[in-house]
């Protein structure tokens, strides 16, 4: 193999990568990258094995090949050239990396080693687009995802693909997001569950639509941006998703509006007074002309309360919740007031964005003892 890269093309194109490449384990293949040089053009494809990304720049080709090398020493070399043009060419099992004046020379391992990378599932796929709007929507939904690997399908984010519209819905089972978006047009109804790492891909690429195919076990992703082409792939995690549905409340008759930079200003200072392990936030709902928040640590002795104006219809009610989910909600809302129904204690509480899109919130409440 032997071709000429623009350095900072190639500096993108493994940053790009460099993603999905694992930061240690105990196989040392996927610490490479895999190198192709073929049809004027430059791969550089890495893989985790659950996910794969390859990017193409422009290659002055004059030898064709393959090699793997690791990631960060490619990238640290490749930086340290001084040139705008390099030169990469395998000799016996080295990388041989010139330009400037400066050469470097890295340890290559058998591409014929490394995992294949497979961008086309087992059936059919279904193809649609990815905007800008999905992709901030989904980008958000991650937050609510589970880390909990015994709930596997709670460790993604739920897609259901409408003709005529479209939910993402996230979820760990103490808190949801779940996102509308009423003017998608669609070809068939389709629903899968995608996990964090493509949709945190998909974000690094600003204002891109992304084209995107759904197999029964994958999904794969591609888009141009500027001089990189960029393709991943994704295993889908298996469902079925939880009917998540039938927790929403039907009706919560005790209804509050409230200022939302205000709100997560009261909870944010109270955060650290409440217990490490339940993060327990105190609300009084109609007790007095705006919503007290208090919270207390018992171990240290630590506590704190707070009032927000606020406009509440209902029951006077106290609940509790978990401080920090409760913030996480606050920092997905971008309207400036925001409205929160509650029934009683037990029970969980909705969010909703006032003047907004028709995104709605919920989270369980704690088990409030006075």
């Amino acid at each position: 193999m032997k071709a000429t890269i623009n350095r900072k093309e190639l500096v993108k194109a493994i940053n790009t990568v460099k993603a999905v490449v694992p930061r240690k384990g105990y196989i040392s293949m996927l610490q490479q990258v895999l190198l192709t040089c073929k049809g004027n053009k430059l791969i550089v494809s890495g893989t985790d094995l659950d996910n794969a990304v390859a990017v193409s720049i422009k290659a002055d080709q004059e030898l064709a090949g393959q090699c793997t090398v690791n990631c960060k020493q490619l990238l640290e070399t490749v930086k340290t050239m001084t040139s705008d043009d390099i030169t990469l060419k395998t000799f016996k099992e080295f990388l041989n990396i010139t330009g400037g004046g400066r050469n470097g020379s890295l340890a290559t391992m058998p591409a014929d080693d490394y995992p294949n990378i497979d961008f086309k599932g087992n059936n059919e796929g279904i193809h649609t687009v990815f905007t800008p709007e999905i992709i901030g929507k989904a980008s958000q939904a991650v937050k609510f995802i589970s880390v909990d690997n015994q709930r596997l399908a709670l460790t993604g984010v739920y897609f259901e693909f409408l003709k005529d519209a479209a939910y993402i819905t996230a979820t760990n089972g103490h808190f949801l997001a779940h996102y509308e978006m009423n003017d998608y047009i669609g070809l068939k109804a389709y629903n899968f569950i995608l996990p964090a790492f493509p949709i945190m891909q998909l974000g690094k690429v600003k204002k891109a639509i992304w084209r995107v195919t759904i197999y029964a076990n994958r999904a794969t992703f591609s888009v141009t941006s500027g001089a990189l082409e960029i393709k991943m792939t994704s295993k889908l995690i298996e469902g079925p998703y939880p009917k998540y549905r039938q927790v929403l409340p039907e009706s919560n008759p005790n209804v509050l509006n409230i200022d939302r930079a205000s709100l997560l200003q009261a909870v944010n200072g109270l955060i650290p007074c409440s217990n490490k392990i339940t993060n327990m936030v105190k609300y009084y709902f109609g007790t007095g002309p705006g919503l007290k928040l208090t919270a207390e640590d018992l171990d240290t002795g630590a506590m704190g309360s707070d009032e927000v104006e606020s406009v509440y219809c209902g029951d006077a009610l106290a609940m509790a919740f978990d401080g920090k989910l409760f913030k996480n909600i606050l920092e997905s809302i971008d309207t400036e007031k925001i409205q929160m129904t509650v029934s009683d204690k037990t029970s969980a509480g909705m969010l909703f964005p006032i003047d907004g899109p028709d995104d709605l919130f919920l989270i369980m409440p704690l088990r409030m003892t006075e």
